[in-house]
């Protein structure tokens, strides 16, 4: 897959393809029924597929008071567009002045212009250009104006609920990784790089990892199963969010940390950047009357999780 740095990135000179348009927060579920149905009509037409979205954020930029925080890191779209089979990817840069572009001026100079397009295929919420004044009307009169084929797929529904970004975020920051997983279609994962901690883990005969992350959205405090990407290889362990309240007086301003135990290996990784991905929760993050009692429920918390992963291997 060939990425561009927006249309004014000496594109190939396009004779026809099928466009998709969207942000793609996350890709999840609905995101990949989108992309599968551009594979798909990228076939039946003989052209290539292309997927134009925006950097930053949208949000990012209109509105940077609402803190919107992204899914995954920015390369990981073009990590899963390649690995789901797409030939193009255009990420065009989103500014205030950009933000003024019309609807028309979008779909013309954007994407009839430059892509020339045969099929537009784009989800049911699709609004585009100032003030998200494109609407599904607007979009319909245009293509049928250039005989584009125009597909809008209607949201993907699963048992919590609509497929949805917003959605995916507050499953993850209430804790419940098996649903932001299901809207996913994939495990959700963090990237950090691995700082000095207090060393109490080590102290116990439990050493962590404890990692300084990027802005990513974190799951609610607690102990989590999760796998840690090192060496071309997931490794089994056990996470903590949370500020240790074991060890810290509760009228102590809670310093928040993330500690990952490894279960198959122990290594130095300072300075090494790590991928965590989250499996399943485990429980609340608990304040014990002693250390003692603390290492008796890690250990039990490194027991479930090597039976999580038992059962997984057995499926």
């Amino acid at each position: 897959m060939e990425i561009y740095s927006g249309v004014s990135d000496q594109l190939p000179a396009f004779r026809a393809s099928v466009v998709t348009v969207g942000n793609f927060d996350g890709l999840h579920l609905g995101h990949q029924k989108l992309i599968q149905t551009l594979k798909e009509e990228g076939k039946r037409w003989g052209v290539p597929t292309v997927v134009f979205t925006f950097d930053p954020h949208p949000l990012e930029v209109l509105a940077p008071e609402l803190n919107h925080q992204r899914l995954f890191p920015r390369e990981d779209l073009g990590e899963q567009l390649n690995i789901l089979g797409m030939d193009y990817l255009i990420i065009e840069p989103f500014s205030k002045k950009f933000s003024q572009t019309s609807a028309q001026k979008f779909l013309e100079d954007y994407i009839l212009k430059p892509l020339h397009p045969k099929a537009l295929v784009v989800g049911h919420d699709f609004a585009f250009g100032a003030d998200r004044s494109g609407s599904q009307e607007t979009l319909k009169s245009f293509c049928m104006s250039n005989g584009i084929s125009l597909m809008v797929l209607d949201p993907i529904q699963e048992a919590s609920g609509i497929v949805s970004s917003s959605k995916i975020r507050q499953s993850i920051r209430l804790g419940k990784i098996r649903e932001a997983q299901e809207l996913l279609g994939r495990p959700y994962y963090v990237v950090g790089v691995v700082a000095r901690g207090a060393g109490r883990g080590k102290s116990i005969g439990l050493p962590t990892v404890n990692l300084q992350l990027q802005s990513f959205i974190l799951p609610a405090p607690g102990v989590y199963i999760t796998e840690v990407y090192w060496d071309g290889v997931w490794n089994p362990a056990v996470s903590n969010i949370g500020c240790n309240p074991t060890f810290h007086n509760s009228s102590d301003e809670p310093q928040y940390t993330f500690e990952t135990h490894i279960l198959s290996f122990q290594k130095d990784l300072y300075g090494e950047s790590l991928k965590v991905r989250f499996r399943d929760w485990l429980r609340n993050e608990i304040r014990f009357k002693s250390a003692q009692e603390l290492i008796s429920q890690i250990h039990k918390d490194i027991e479930l999780a090597k039976s999580f992963f038992s059962q997984k291997e057995s499926e």
